[in-house]
């Protein structure tokens, strides 16, 4: 019996000691000690199972140092790239002044010798010196772009708000784009039920992106077409389209149009003209404002480019929501392509909560990576309109590049394993849109 007793122990032993073996090595590597090794010496199935076991804590412990040398040098890459963007903004402002003020003598003499108050130029050279006014206006809107943009970049840019009434400023705009139109027997048309309307904005950079958006729609708009000009308001929201007849944008280029320097047509030989800034700055002085910008386009068949501004008529805040609203500092909501449809609505609601916000689309990790090192110091919110695997990835990536908090929100409703998966990079996820007052009381 005793003999019996003594086996079963041995037995029982020599099955069990292996699987605790194993077992703690397991739980070593989920705490990240990928270099663990299981000791056994058995020359049966559980010593095949331990090398096996210790030749993939081999592989994990190696593939583990390469990425921790690949991060250092995509940290080490990133760093040098935001030098050399920084440099690239300080080398093109430098340029631009530097350009700009013998510019800006060499347009001045030239209309002083277009006028020819003595009557002594050619009808040949007074032409010519038109041409020089008229490149040299050309060169320096070009070179004021730039540095528009350059500033931006640089996080230097500040607009000068007052209040102005939309409609009349359009009216007015589309006085000065009435030349231009009728020269390719084009028609400008306003649509609109508001015979007034007020926002608070920066009038001066509100008509240079309705001149971009008109100027591109007049260019791109066939011969007897109609540019439709229609102004609504939501709640809180001004919206502006810009809508023609023209030759239309492919699907994969509507959202590269407002990078910089992009051009629909790169070739030499392109058939329209342009610089390809006035669609960047558009989009980076509506979203200075707290607005989006965006385009619906079939080829063929025309575009439609829409902005959204704050109108500034909201609930008149306290003297206490006032004090708390200057104390914040903006909150960074980023927001995916397929979101696009809900953002307005979604912006509304934030703006409620007295909390100034810039908002940015984005395709890809590396672009909302770009966008947060900009603004390392701000909370950043991610909206997405369902759960996506890369959804975390990107939420991953932002949290190594920022000193703020990190809320999501995502419209589909999230099963139990995707909430809990957000919720590890994640702060807060509100229930609904309607509760986005929490995130505004959470980032004070």
């Amino acid at each position: 019996m005793l003999l019996a007793l003594l086996f079963s122990y041995y037995i029982s032993r020599s099955i069990t000691n292996p699987i605790f073996s194993l077992l703690s090595g397991v739980r070593r590597m989920t705490k990240g000690d990928f270099t663990t090794q299981v000791a056994m010496k058995r020359q049966d199935e559980w010593g095949e199972l331990s090398k096996a076991f210790n030749r993939m804590s081999q592989s994990i412990a190696s593939l583990v140092e390469e990425l921790k040398q690949a991060n250092v040098r995509l940290r080490e890459e990133s760093h040098r790239a935001r030098e050399s963007t920084r440099l690239k903004s300080e080398f093109l402002a430098n340029m631009s002044h530097e350009v700009r003020t013998p510019l800006t003598g060499i347009i001045g003499f030239a209309e002083l010798l277009h006028e020819d108050a003595e009557g002594r130029l050619s009808p040949a050279q007074k032409n010519f010196t038109r041409n020089i006014v008229k490149a040299g206006e050309h060169l320096l809107t070009m070179i004021n772009d730039i540095l528009d943009l350059s500033k931006i970049e640089a996080g230097k840019y500040e607009l000068e708000m007052s209040r102005f009434d939309m409609v009349e400023m359009i009216r007015n705009t589309l006085i000065i784009m009435q030349a231009k139109a009728e020269k390719q027997n084009i028609s400008l048309v306003i649509e609109t039920k508001y015979p007034t309307l007020q926002v608070m904005a920066d009038k001066t950079r509100i008509r240079q992106i309705l001149l971009n958006l008109l100027g591109n729609a007049i260019k791109f708009s066939h011969a007897h077409s109609v540019v439709r000009i229609i102004i609504e308001q939501s709640e809180h929201m001004v919206i502006v389209r810009v809508a023609d007849e023209g030759i239309g944008i492919e699907v994969e280029k509507a959202e590269k149009i407002f990078e910089p320097f992009y051009q629909n047509d790169g070739r030499l030989e392109r058939k329209y003209e342009g610089t390809g800034l006035g669609l960047a700055l558009s989009r980076q002085f509506i979203e200075l404002h707290g607005g989006t910008i965006g385009v619906e386009s079939k080829p063929g068949e025309g575009s439609v480019f829409s902005f959204y501004l704050p109108s500034g008529k909201r609930e008149a805040p306290t003297p206490d929501t006032c004090e708390q609203a200057c104390k914040k500092e903006p909150l960074l909501v980023l927001y995916t392509a397929d979101f696009l449809g809900s953002f307005r609505d979604f912006s509304e609601k934030i703006q409620k909560g007295f909390r100034p916000f810039l908002s940015f689309m984005i395709e890809s990790k590396r672009e909302a990576i770009e966008i947060v090192q900009k603004h390392p110091e701000y909370d950043i919110l991610v909206a997405a309109q369902s759960f996506q695997a890369g959804y975390v990835d990107m939420l991953e990536g932002i949290s190594e590049h920022t000193q703020g908090r990190i809320f999501s929100y995502i419209e589909s409703p999230l099963r139990f394993v995707e909430r809990g998966q957000v919720m590890r990079m994640a702060e807060y996820i509100p229930p609904s849109s309607d509760d986005m007052s929490d995130i505004i009381s959470k980032t004070t």
